[in-house]
């Protein structure tokens, strides 16, 4: 009888990029020692990414603070090269507008720089399966600042009261009891394949669940929608 040999997965692929040697030698030596993990490029600045971008990363460490622009910046081009690579960035900087500002332009996840390396590496892992690194109580104080510097619209231009018979136009009465538990689910951190489970539907149903909510609350990206739904009260603060 013959046996199956199990199915050897590729490393993950990293790129890092960090203007202090100090910390992209730390992160290196750190995933470079995992049997899961690989760095495929390595750059200190906007400048020299062009050139750490020559292999496909899976996923990308970005520093913040880059001495010729920001990890926003670095972030637009990653993707603009690579649509598929996962990013996470990585910080000094904790305020709300920071971690927004990351997660607009398309990163899934936002660390503190005084996080252990074990930290970074699970982060890693979480990325590349698509799972945001984000906690509920960060999304909690983004949308508690979003609401404390953009009054929702309602607030200073009252609608009227829908007539008898109407629906509700709100983005919350638009969601389907489907999608609010899909947004639930969302909301904690939950992957395609874990809502799937949880809810007992095909990964691709929920994926079609997730453009219409990010469709009916009007953003790009589910941490968007979590924000979102947050500083709307679709969904209640988790426990950090």
């Amino acid at each position: 009888m013959l046996r199956t040999q199990p199915i050897k997965r590729a490393p993950i692929a990293v790129l890092l990029v960090d203007e202090l040697t100090l910390v992209r030698d730390a992160l290196a030596d750190a995933l470079d020692h995992r049997d899961d993990m690989h760095v495929v490029g390595v750059a200190a600045s906007l400048s020299e990414l062009p050139w750490a971008m020559h292999e496909h990363p899976d996923v990308a460490i970005v520093d913040y603070s880059l001495p010729d622009g920001t990890g926003v910046d670095a972030c637009r081009q990653i993707r603009a090269r690579w649509p598929g690579a996962q990013i996470v960035m990585l910080s000094e900087q904790t305020g709300e507008a920071a971690i927004l500002a990351a997660l607009q332009s398309g990163a899934l996840g936002y660390l503190s720089k005084g996080e252990h390396l074990s930290t970074v590496v699970r982060a890693v892992r979480d990325a590349h399966a698509g799972r945001p690194i984000v906690s509920p109580e960060q999304l909690g104080r983004i949308a508690r600042w979003l609401g404390a510097t953009e009054p929702d619209e309602q607030e200073r231009h009252p609608e009227p009261a829908p007539a008898s018979g109407r629906h509700s136009t709100s983005p919350h009465g638009a969601l389907t009891a489907r999608e609010l538990a899909v947004l639930r689910s969302l909301a904690n951190g939950h992957s395609t394949r874990q809502i799937a489970a949880e809810l007992r539907i095909a990964e691709g149903t929920v994926r079609r669940h997730v453009e219409a909510i990010r469709g009916k609350l009007g953003v790009h990206t589910r941490l968007e929608a979590v924000s979102e739904a947050f500083r709307l009260h679709i969904v209640e603060l988790l426990p950090a």
